[in-house]
């Protein structure tokens, strides 16, 4: 068991880590390039070809341009990248002039021998059949075209990784998360269990603190990522995000102490890519080593979170905005939370966001400020539902329509003091009394 000093030295050396996972200061690329270089020779791979990019963003620009430089000095890699795209159309152009020609011998002639006879008040009845089979011939080859193309187009999207492979050489974030998960494994298999288990309990607070950033910026890059790369597999993220081994680094630093740590070259290794490269983006050739953040905001519980301004910004202007740890759109993100619009939750669109922001406004400001439908009431209570139809925008009509249930809220009124409570419940409930029950069996 831990005692209360070691429990003090523990969270010391979180706060330590802590500070190193949300440090802003710029990465130092000489000082950077000696320790990835140290890695790769470490894990018998060739050293790479080093770039600084100054954001997740600028890495993902970066390899676009490589591949931009690729087409423009390699005549033979734009032939491969476009030359089954055009040939498969083409041949899905003619396959549906076939089929559209055929169609029309077989059934245009018999047609027009059979309307023949019309009188010629039902003339027209000739010429509109006559239109829709002459359009259907010359629409299905670019019909079966269009198809072909999208189709194929997949093609360009494979070729382009192979690229990446050829050129950048494989991704190697696997094979160095796995280097560092041999360290943690190889001392904690040396770890009392009941005592590691203590430690992770103390740990675990904050030892998911750049999950989110870590799957924001594997969904900026996947694209461009190798296929060896496990993202939905993986324990850890595919870009090597030093800050989410925050809870291993405080573990392996305090069990140094304890004596556990028999390789220290290796753990000192570590130890200098946690505080010099920030986030690096590893390739068998190319090592992409991602600057620090400019910027990083957090709430009381060291989720990320900026209340009217980024939660995580770049220095070439890269943002995510976030609220209590939960992502939200940037034209929300800029407004402060105490200038939201109660309108928005009705007319926005993407359902998760319409609860974040339901949930910030709050019923009550809901409820003073949308028109509502009295539904029922019983003693001090009122059933209401919100009227989100007088609420859509005119331009919604041209949309699809928006998918939102029903909010039924139950207002309880004190008669002595006038305050207003207000609980929502479900919208299939249709008097007040029942809804006081669901509130009250819900609470038990």
């Amino acid at each position: 068991m831990l005692t209360p000093e070691q429990r003090l030295q523990l969270l010391s050396y979180q706060a330590k880590w802590l500070s190193v996972a949300s440090s802003t200061s710029r990465v130092d690329k000489t000082q950077a390039t000696k320790i990835i270089q140290k890695l790769y020779q470490r894990l018998g791979l060739p050293s790479p070809y080093i770039v600084l990019v100054p954001s997740p963003s600028g890495a993902k620009q970066w390899i676009q341009s490589q591949i931009r430089a690729l087409y423009s000095k390699h005549a033979v890699l734009r032939i491969l990248s476009w030359a089954p795209v055009i040939l498969f159309s083409g041949i899905g152009f003619f396959v549906g002039f076939l089929i559209g020609s055929l169609l029309f011998e077989l059934f245009f002639p018999p047609l027009i021998k059979l309307l023949k006879p019309l009188p010629n008040e039902l003339i027209i009845i000739r010429y509109l059949l006559s239109f829709i089979l002459i359009s259907m011939m010359f629409s299905l080859p670019f019909i079966t075209m269009a198809k072909t193309y999208r189709r194929f187009k997949k093609f360009r999207f494979i070729l382009k990784k192979l690229f990446i492979r050829r050129f950048f050489g494989a991704a190697f974030a696997e094979v160095i998360n796995h280097f560092f998960e041999l360290q943690f494994e190889e001392v904690s298999s040396q770890v009392n269990a009941a005592l590691l288990s203590q430690i992770y309990n103390i740990l675990d607070s904050n030892s998911q603190i750049y999950t989110q950033v870590s799957t924001k910026i594997n969904v900026v890059l996947s694209k461009y990522w190798s296929y060896e790369t496990r993202v939905n597999n993986s324990r850890y993220p595919t870009i090597l995000l030093l800050p989410t081994y925050l809870q291993q680094m405080s573990q392996l630093d305090f069990l140094t102490d304890l004596g556990y740590i028999t390789n220290h070259e290796d753990y000192q290794l570590i130890q200098e890519i946690a505080n010099n490269c920030g986030w690096i983006i590893p390739f068998e050739r190319v090592c992409i080593l991602c600057d620090r953040p400019i910027l990083l905001q957090f709430d009381e519980q060291k989720q990320l979170h900026g209340d009217g301004a980024p939660a995580i910004e770049w220095s070439d202007g890269t943002r995510y905005y976030y609220h209590h740890g939960t992502e939200i759109f940037e034209h929300y993100g800029k407004i402060p939370t105490s200038e939201w619009k109660v309108k928005w939750t009705i007319t926005e669109r993407d359902s998760e966001m319409r609860r974040l922001i339901t949930k910030v406004i709050g019923y009550k400001r809901m409820c003073d400020s949308l028109p509502t439908i009295e539904l029922d009431r019983w003693q001090e209570y009122i059933l209401v539902q919100i009227d989100d139809k007088k609420n859509l925008l005119y331009y919604d009509s041209y949309l699809p329509p928006l998918e939102i249930e029903s909010i039924v809220l139950l207002k309880k009124i004190c008669s002595t003091t006038g305050q207003v409570d207000i609980a929502r419940v479900p919208s299939d409930i249709k008097s007040a009394s029942e809804a006081v029950n669901w509130i009250h069996n819900k609470n038990s």
